[in-house]
């Protein structure tokens, strides 16, 4: 007998996700004695479009707990379907589409000079920058709960983006990065004819791309609503000829809203 039994539009939801990266690249070098010199920069401009129908179609789940033979034990010989019959769910889950317009712009810059020391030993030294602006979307509906960073409060609350300003912060609800230096250390010596000794350092920043829009700010109230609703064994609230109470996904009445929080200040990735 299964312990659980679903309806709704579960996993086959169909999502609309595009995205475009345009690129920009110059490059020089430079030779002079024992110097080749390059440098050079990059530009990125990323682009992000989603449309997401989350839990528009509802989801409904069974477990029969309607069912069982008491309704204070929980014995497991209750039927899902026999509370589907019945029209009493244990849960219901609904939500609005998400519509996301998400921009980033990436600048990154290098320089690195090929240095022949000697007829033996080849230094290669260099120095490169990252700066990756954290997304925004372009009507500001993305948001993020602040769980009390909010510049004075102890509670948590939800920010909306745009709402301190239209700066990048203001408005990716995430810090930007601006000191991503990563230098290069490499040298090369022979140690005989057939052997050569190769060393390396450098440093290297990963990119979180969605952090400041991405996956989970976008699905935030008061753009989006995503309610998940649990009805007691006793006395069920929760009706199929009724479906959700009124107001539910709304921004006024949203009832057991799920909510995503983001530091504002995280740990960039680094190696």
């Amino acid at each position: 007998m299964a312990t659980c039994w679903q309806i709704g539009n579960i996993s086959s939801r169909r999502n609309l996700i595009q995205s475009q990266t345009r690129q920009l690249s110059a490059d020089t070098t430079w030779t002079k004695g024992k110097h080749a010199i390059k440098f050079g920069t990059q530009f990125f401009w990323l682009q992000s479009f989603i449309d997401n129908p989350q839990r528009t179609m509802g989801t409904i789940t069974f477990d029969g707990r309607f069912t069982e033979r008491s309704p204070t034990k929980r014995g497991g010989s209750g039927d899902p379907l026999a509370d589907f019959l019945l029209g009493f769910p244990r849960e219901m889950q609904g939500s609005n589409t998400v519509y996301m317009n998400l921009r980033a712009p990436f600048y990154h810059f290098y320089v690195n000079d090929d240095w022949r020391v000697t007829q033996r030993l080849t230094l290669n030294l260099g120095l490169r920058y990252e700066y990756n602006a954290p997304w925004v979307e372009t009507r500001d509906g993305i948001a993020n709960f602040d769980l009390g960073s909010c510049y004075g409060c102890n509670d948590g609350f939800i920010e909306v983006a745009g709402s301190r300003g239209d700066s990048r912060a203001a408005r990716a609800l995430v810090d930007p990065d601006y000191n991503n230096f990563a230098p290069r250390l490499g040298l090369a010596y022979p140690l005989t004819d057939k052997v050569v000794m190769r060393m390396a350092y450098g440093m290297f920043y990963g990119n979180i791309t969605n952090t400041g829009g991405g996956e989970f700010m976008e699905t935030m109230p008061p753009f989006h609503i995503k309610s998940s609703l649990a009805t007691g064994r006793v006395n069920p609230f929760l009706k199929m000829d009724v479906g959700l109470p009124p107001g539910t996904i709304s921004p006024q009445n949203a009832a057991g809203v799920e909510m995503s929080s983001f530091e504002r200040d995280p740990t960039w990735p680094m190696a």
